[in-house]
């Protein structure tokens, strides 16, 4: 028979465990000791923070404290000058002028409006508060007429109000200065603008103005009209040389290309059917290691069939994985984008220095040529001349016998 003695339903709690009581009320009948001994540290309870803020957080780590939160009305926005832009290409010292001049008459709008709510509201207070029920027909009739002889200061602010705008001409030559000037151009469009002049060239307008235009969402006419006046005052920027530098850059790399571009037409020219029949006049010890004569003269053609710019170069991979005679040429098929354009600058290089040899061997042998051409016209003048001195001193001869 179980000897465990179960409480009943009026003794039984949850600290009591096969008829002995392990709470922490204690009785002196059943021998045994509390839960938590009398030696354990209350460990103080976690604090949290009820609204958690990142920026808070990160001003007391570093030290700045946390920032108070005005419980106040927040602060009337001070009013300033619009910023004007190098690149917008206004008449600034003018336009500072008429602007610092606008600002005033627009502070003083602003306390006057501010005034002329507290009139009004004081002449509203006053009618609220005068005792007309008590006064007479005559009475009421003489203070009307007082009222009207004598404008409330609400409306004679009003009228002054009125009057602080700008004059006509200034405001004219306000709204003239703005026309003239690009106050629609963020520092986004400008960068899209330099951008797309060290892309295209400064001579290549109508792609300049196209591709503007697209990014910005302006028409081409607005474009265009920047160009020019980008060009006839890009000396007023205050890094007008760092951005002139950058587009004659461009133009370099422009001119490059072409020169590139045209040494590997030429090259391919040279040949029938230049995949099959090209060679590759290499220095010697610069071939590289990897790569073979067959690669090299396919990169050659697929440059001279698509062209070297970065985004073309996706294309020549794509070939080249596709190519029937590199199927089983892994080496050549598992290069990257950035490892056959490099491949690819010096098969240019070879290719513009054999191209070179041709031409200066070409240029000697027509300077050789013109040379014998010359020297033998000099020639046949001397033997001429010879023959006509000869016929002359002979004739000579004869008649003195």
């Amino acid at each position: 028979m179980c000897s465990t003695i179960w409480p009943t339903l009026d003794e039984a709690t949850l600290y009591q465990f096969e008829g002995e009581n392990f709470g922490k009320d204690d009785s002196d009948h059943n021998n045994h000791l509390p839960v938590m001994p009398a030696t354990f540290i209350a460990l103080p309870q976690r604090e949290r923070r009820k609204n958690y803020d990142v920026d808070d957080y990160y001003r007391s780590q570093s030290g700045l404290g946390i920032k108070k939160k005005s419980t106040g009305p927040r602060e009337p926005r001070v009013m300033k000058v619009p910023t004007l832009y190098d690149f917008q290409f206004y008449q600034e010292p003018k336009m500072l002028v008429l602007l610092e001049k606008k600002l005033q008459l627009d502070i003083k709008r602003k306390d006057h409006i501010k005034a002329i709510k507290d009139a009004k509201k004081n002449e509203d207070q006053v009618e609220k508060d005068d005792p007309s029920n008590e006064e007479t027909d005559l009475d009421v009739h003489s203070r009307a007429q007082s009222k009207t002889d004598e404008p409330k200061l609400s409306e004679v602010l009003e009228q002054e109000l009125e009057e602080m705008t700008l004059s006509r001409k200034d405001q004219n030559e306000l709204n003239s200065l703005e026309e003239e000037g690009f106050g629609d151009f963020k520092r986004q469009d400008f960068k899209y603008f330099i951008a797309s002049c060290e892309r295209f060239g400064r001579e290549q307008v109508s792609a300049i103005c196209d591709e503007v235009a697209m990014l910005t969402g302006k028409t081409a006419a607005r474009i265009q009209q920047y160009y020019h006046v980008f060009w006839k005052r890009h000396s007023e920027l205050k890094e007008s040389q760092r951005y002139i530098d950058r587009i004659e850059r461009g133009e370099k790399r422009i001119k490059r290309n072409r020169a590139v571009t045209e040494a590997l037409a030429e090259k391919c020219a040279q040949y029938t059917n230049p995949w099959l029949d090209m060679t590759l006049n290499y220095s010697p010890g610069s071939k590289g290691h990897g790569f073979t004569s067959e690669e090299d003269v396919f990169i050659v053609c697929l440059m001279n069939k698509y062209g070297i710019q970065d985004s073309d170069w996706i294309k020549i991979k794509d070939e080249i994985r596709k190519a029937w005679q590199f199927r089983f040429d892994w080496f050549i098929k598992s290069r990257n984008v950035a490892e056959l354009q490099k491949r690819g600058e010096y098969l240019t290089k070879v290719v513009e220095r054999e191209m070179a040899e041709i031409k200066a061997a070409e240029a000697a042998e027509e300077k050789s040529i013109r040379a014998k051409i010359t020297s033998s016209m000099k020639k046949k003048g001397a033997a001429k001349k010879r023959n006509s001195t000869s016929g002359t001193s002979s004739a000579k001869k004869r008649k003195t016998k």
